[in-house]
């Protein structure tokens, strides 16, 4: 990820479909340079909860983080998945496709 810029920068194969401008409330989701693993920063330094569920809604994985969490997926199998991430203010989910 880029560290000057607002937006991060990103390879082709990292599993993110897209990076949008984050909105103060809102999670947000980089790569890591591990494969199957990400990274969640918290919009704030609360304490935060987060997910993994397949589409199907089976929990797959979760978790707690304050500011910022590393998600080890790399033992789920490839696929797409919903990237949860619940604090104080609400409830956001992203798709994540581990390849």
């Amino acid at each position: 990820p880029s560290t000057e810029a607002d937006v991060p920068v990103f390879g082709k194969n990292t599993g993110i479909e897209n990076v949008h401008q984050r909105a103060d409330s809102d999670f947000l989701l980089l790569p890591t340079a591990t494969h199957g693993m990400f990274r969640l920063e918290s919009p704030d330094s609360k304490p935060f909860l987060w997910s993994v569920y397949a589409t199907n809604g089976s929990l797959m994985k979760r978790g707690r983080g304050c500011n910022m969490a590393i998600i080890d997926a790399s033992h789920i199998s490839s696929g797409m998945y919903i990237l949860q991430g619940e604090n104080h203010e609400g409830i956001q989910s992203r798709k994540v496709l581990l390849a």
